[in-house]
């Protein structure tokens, strides 16, 4: 059984940051642009007090 190190995913991310992971990419762009629209779509009206 392999031992897991304390900095296992460290090291993880590290590997994927050098193999070119994809999901890095989508630290570029300003995700709270989409904060109104989402709020707006997730506003639900209320119909009762209960």
């Amino acid at each position: 059984m392999e031992q897991i190190s304390l900095f296992a995913e460290e090291t993880d991310f590290k590997k994927l940051s050098e193999l070119g992971d994809s999901l890095e990419r989508l630290n570029v762009i300003n995700l709270e642009m989409f904060r109104p629209e989402l709020k707006n779509a997730l506003h639900k009206e209320r119909k009762s007090n209960a």
